[in-house]
């Protein structure tokens, strides 16, 4: 009886263990897919201030254009960062169970 209790709980951790373990693979999969994006983005960003700063002839000192170019990067990448968390957030709250789920022991 104790023997079968035990193979039973060992089950059950193995099935969450596995499902946390997906879950979590599928986290950095998406991580480094999104790093690839913001990359991507990077380059086209940045050229873009460079052209709204040097409309303003701001060359003259490069630390400050430097400087310039990553605030606007910033708000631009924290201002998309809310829009995502947002979405997401929305759509976690439409998706949920009424009650939540917890393992069995």
């Amino acid at each position: 009886m104790v023997l079968g209790k035990t193979v039973e709980k060992t089950r059950n951790i193995a099935h969450i263990f596995r499902k946390e373990f997906r879950d979590q693979l599928s986290i950095a999969v998406t991580a480094a897919f999104a790093f690839l994006i913001a990359l991507a983005w990077k380059d086209a960003i940045f050229e873009s201030v460079n052209k709204i700063i040097s409309s303003f002839n701001l060359f003259s000192n490069i630390y400050l254009f430097r400087i310039l170019s990553a605030i606007a990067v910033t708000i631009i990448s924290v201002l998309g960062i809310l829009i995502v968390s947002r979405i997401t957030a929305q759509k976690k709250i439409e998706n949920s169970p009424s009650k939540p789920i917890t393992p069995k022991n």
